[in-house]
């Protein structure tokens, strides 16, 4: 068995893979996902959201290609789930101020779960999912 601690620190595209297939197998469906296409310094924000409804078992590399032909580096999207997707907006910063981060945090285009605890405020994600449908504007 390869020794992961020291080809992570190693090499960088190997950790951003692993660190995506644990966030992928960390994903249940139910789960509320929230897709940010640009920061705030760029006037973005969580811009579509969906309720994760299946899981494909498996990588596809042959389905990212096809899903997502141009992206940045012809980045691959191996791991895939599927949901009904509701288009809204609610700014980089507000979104950052209702969970309690940094206003200086980026994730850098990576898959990053946030923890429960942090919708709290809201009775869980559940309730910051009805806020954004009533107050940001998302609809499928």
């Amino acid at each position: 068995m390869a020794n992961h601690a020291t080809n992570e620190r190693e090499q960088p595209e190997l950790r951003a893979r692993l660190d995506g297939e644990r966030r992928f197998e960390e994903t249940e469906i139910g789960d509320l996902v929230l897709f940010v296409p640009l920061i705030g310094i760029h006037n973005g924000g969580v811009q579509q959201i969906g309720i994760v409804k299946a899981k494909c078992p498996f990588e596809s590399y042959k389905a990212s290609r096809i899903l997502w032909p141009d992206t940045p580096d012809q980045r691959l999207f191996p791991y895939l789930f599927f949901f009904d997707t509701e288009v809204g907006f609610r700014g980089w910063f507000e979104f950052l101020e209702d969970i309690g981060f940094s206003e200086r945090w980026n994730p850098r285009g990576y898959y990053r779960k946030i923890l429960s605890r942090h919708f709290d405020r809201w009775g869980g994600p559940e309730g910051y999912l009805r806020v954004l449908r009533t107050q940001h504007g998302h609809r499928f």
